[in-house]
C-alpha cells in the first residue's frame, strides 16, 4: 500500500455500467433533513434500481419508522450489492472529479478522490493534527451515526476535504493525468453534471502524490503560517461523518495486531479532495435569527465585549447582499429588528474573523436569556425572520478564501454554523464506495 503524508490510494467500487447512474447518485443523506417531499420524489425517481439510496439513511427520515429496521436494511442491501454484481472493483487509483452546478454562471469544481488516514485525524478542540475539523465537533451528533455505519461493510463519502494550494499543483497534475473517463451523466432532480475519471498510473499517481506531499513541508508550512503543527488536510464538509469513522476506527483498532492496523481497510477513509482556490468551491456565510431578544440588551452585550459602535443605517437588502457575498477588511455586520438597522464595527475582536466575534458574544448573552437563536442561509429569509416582532437579525460577511487555513491554525475550528459550501443540491452527491470491512 502507498503510505503517504495521511493518505493513501484506495481501492475503489463503482456500480456496473449496465446501471443508470443518475438513479444510482443521491445527494448527501444530511441534505433536505427538513423537506421529506425530496426525498420522497428521490424514492419515485430511483424506483426499484439500484441506488445509493438503498446504501445511505437520508436525515429526513431520522424520526418517522424504526431506526433499527432501516439500518439492518441499509447493511442487507450493502451485502446483496456486493453478492449479486452490482459493483464493479475498478482497482486501486485515484478518481479525478468535475462536477457542474445547475446555475451555469457558477464554475465548474475540481476534486480528486483518495482516501485519508484516521490515525492523522483528530476533531477534537485545540487539534493540532495533520487532518482537522474546520467546525466544532458536536458529540450529540456521532453515536446515531456510529449505529449506522458499525455493522456496514462500504462507505460512501459525502465528506469533501480543503488543501491550501494557491498554485493548484495537486488538481493541476490530476487533470492532465485524467484521460480514462469512468462516468459522465447529469444528476437527478436539475442539479447538475458529474465526470469522474480514474488515474491508476504510477508514475502519475506518484506526481499527485508528491504535490500533495509538498503541501505538508514542515519547513515550508513555517514559513507561510509560523506554525510546525502542519494543517494539510481541512474538513470543509461531513465533518461529523468523518468524526463517526475515526470513534469507530478507535475501537476496532483495539483488537489488532500492529501488523493489521497498518493495512485495516477501517483505517482509510474515502473523501473528496478540493482546492480552497478552486472557482467551483464557493463559501456562503450562515446567518443568525434570535426570538424574543431584547435588542437593547443585545447591543449592551456587544458593546461591552467587543467594543462594537452603532451606525443607523436603512434596511436595504442590497445593502444586506453586498456585505454577505464579499469579505471586510475590518470585522463588521448588520443587526436589526422590526423597526431599526445598524452597520456595527467591531473594535475589539474577539477572534480572526467576523463570525467568531459575534457568536462569542452570542453563546454569552444566550446563557443569560431566554432567546432562541436559529442560522439562517440567505439574507431575505434572515430579514424575513429577523424583522418579525420580537426578533433580531444579524447578517455577517463571507469568509475571505485567504484567511480560512490561517483561522483555523490560529484559532482552532470556526464557530458552528460559520459558513456553508454552497446550495443543497450543489453538495456531493455519493457515486464511488469503499470496503470498510
Amino acid at each position: 500500500m502507498n503510505r503517504n503524508q495521511g493518505f493513501t490510494i484506495p481501492e475503489i467500487l463503482l456500480p456496473k455500467k449496465e446501471i443508470d447512474p443518475t438513479k444510482w447518485a443521491v445527494v448527501a443523506c444530511d441534505q433536505f433533513s427538513s423537506e421529506p417531499e425530496y426525498w420522497d420524489s428521490v424514492e419515485k425517481i430511483v424506483g426499484n434500481a439500484p441506488s445509493t439510496l438503498r446504501l445511505t439513511y437520508p436525515e429526513a427520515y431520522l424520526e418517522t419508522g424504526s431506526k433499527e429496521e432501516r439500518i439492518e436494511t441499509i447493511n442487507r442491501t450493502m451485502k446483496d450489492y456486493l453478492e449479486n454484481g452490482v459493483f464493479e472493483n475498478i482497482g486501486r487509483g485515484l478518481i479525478y472529479i468535475e462536477r457542474t452546478f445547475s446555475d451555469k454562471k457558477k464554475a465548474a469544481r475540481k476534486g480528486l478522490i483518495l482516501a485519508v488516514d484516521l490515525e492523522y485525524y483528530d476533531y477534537n478542540k485545540g487539534s493540532v493534527s495533520l487532518i482537522r475539523a474546520t467546525e466544532g465537533t458536536i458529540r450529540e451528533r456521532i453515536p446515531p451515526r456510529v449505529a449506522i455505519r458499525k455493522n456496514a461493510p462500504i462507505e460512501f463519502p459525502h465528506i469533501l476535504i480543503l488543501i491550501d494550494d494557491r498554485s493548484n499543483s495537486v488538481l493541476n497534475a490530476a487533470g492532465k493525468a485524467a484521460k480514462n473517463i469512468v462516468y459522465d451523466f447529469d444528476l437527478m432532480k436539475d442539479s447538475g453534471h458529474l465526470r469522474g475519471s480514474l488515474i491508476n498510473d504510477e508514475k502519475e499517481t506518484e506526481t499527485i502524490c508528491a504535490a500533495l506531499n509538498a503541501l505538508a513541508d514542515k519547513t515550508a508550512f513555517r514559513n507561510r503560517y509560523g506554525s510546525d503543527d502542519v494543517l494539510l488536510f481541512a474538513v470543509g464538509d461531513g465533518n461529523h461523518s468523518l468524526a463517526t469513522a475515526k470513534t469507530l476506527w478507535e475501537t476496532r483498532k483495539l483488537s489488532l495486531t500492529a501488523a493489521e492496523r497498518e493495512t485495516d481497510p477501517a483505517r482509510f477513509a474515502l473523501v473528496e479532495v478540493n482546492n480552497i482556490y478552486d472557482e467551483g468551491i464557493v463559501f456562503e456565510p450562515i446567518h443568525r435569527v434570535l426570538f424574543d431578544a431584547d435588542i437593547e440588551a443585545l447591543k449592551q452585550a456587544f458593546i461591552r465585549s467587543a467594543g462594537i459602535t452603532l451606525t443607523p443605517c436603512p434596511l436595504n437588502n442590497a445593502d444586506l447582499e453586498t456585505l454577505a457575498s464579499g469579505t471586510t477588511e475590518k470585522q463588521q455586520f448588520y443587526l436589526f429588528d422590526e423597526k431599526n438597522c445598524w452597520l456595527a464595527q467591531i473594535e475589539n475582536p474577539l477572534s480572526t474573523i467576523t463570525a467568531g466575534t459575534v457568536q462569542s458574544v452570542l453563546d454569552a448573552f444566550l446563557k443569560t436569556s431566554d432567546a432562541k437563536i436559529d442560522y439562517i442561509h440567505g439574507v431575505s429569509s434572515t430579514v424575513t425572520l429577523g424583522t418579525h416582532p420580537g426578533n433580531i437579525g444579524i447578517i455577517l460577511p463571507n469568509i475571505a478564501k485567504e484567511e480560512f487555513f490561517e483561522t483555523v491554525i490560529r484559532d482552532g475550528a470556526f464557530p458552528r454554523k460559520t459558513f456553508s459550501m454552497g446550495e443543497a443540491t450543489e453538495k456531493r452527491f455519493y457515486m464511488e464506495g469503499k470496503l470498510i470491512k
